[in-house]
């Protein structure tokens, strides 16, 4: 997932500065906008959560795959360069085995802001904060669910942004976020892809 993400965005990239090739012309400005967003996530638990996650995922017959996700954003324009707005930014850590399986998901319900550097909203370079309330949930098997409380959380990042249509803009993003949720902080490096309409 890695590669293909990194892929994308020089493709892109390059796209994007061929003469003749623009696909800015038509960004137009909106009185609102929505995010959604996916992608690559690599995750840093406590140290005692983190060594037994690794010794799982090294057995015989695990899968692991982890997943993030920006849904829900709503944001509003402050001039032609920022917005501000809400976003849900969270995060899927799952094993499967013997198809038991165990997921771990990590969630940062925020307020959210993104400045884009040159030109105007959904075009060229951009960075990114949030700031909110965290809270992590487990699912396994045989298990059932668990929910923890409610603690603190944040996310700073950046990236490019590529306008496709009049109102459709494709985001890169490398972020990274933090949860702090009942005295333990766990930290996570995202690589995803999404659209701002």
């Amino acid at each position: 997932m890695k590669k293909v993400v990194i892929t994308a965005v020089v493709v892109m990239m390059v796209l994007s500065i061929i003469p003749g090739k623009s696909f800015a012309a038509g960004n137009k400005l909106e009185r609102w906008y929505t995010y959604w967003g996916a992608g690559y996530v690599n995750i840093k638990y406590p140290a005692d959560l983190d060594n037994l996650l690794e010794w799982v995922e090294r057995q015989p017959g695990v899968s692991h795959l982890s997943l993030c996700f920006d849904g829900f954003g709503f944001y509003f324009p402050r001039g032609r360069k920022t917005i501000m707005g809400f976003v849900i930014n969270a995060w899927g850590d799952r094993y499967e085995v013997m198809n038991e399986s165990m997921q771990l998901n990590g969630y940062l319900f925020s307020l959210s802001f993104m400045h884009f550097l040159n030109r105007k909203i959904g075009q060229g370079f951009f960075f990114r904060a949030d700031a909110g309330a965290a809270k992590f949930s487990i699912v396994a098997d045989g298990l059932g669910n668990s929910t923890s409380d409610w603690g603190w959380g944040g996310l700073v990042g950046g990236g490019f942004g590529i306008p496709i249509t009049p109102g459709t803009r494709i985001l890169f993003n490398v972020n990274y976020s933090i949860r702090h949720v009942e005295g333990e902080s766990v930290g996570a490096l995202e690589l995803s892809i999404g659209g701002l309409f």
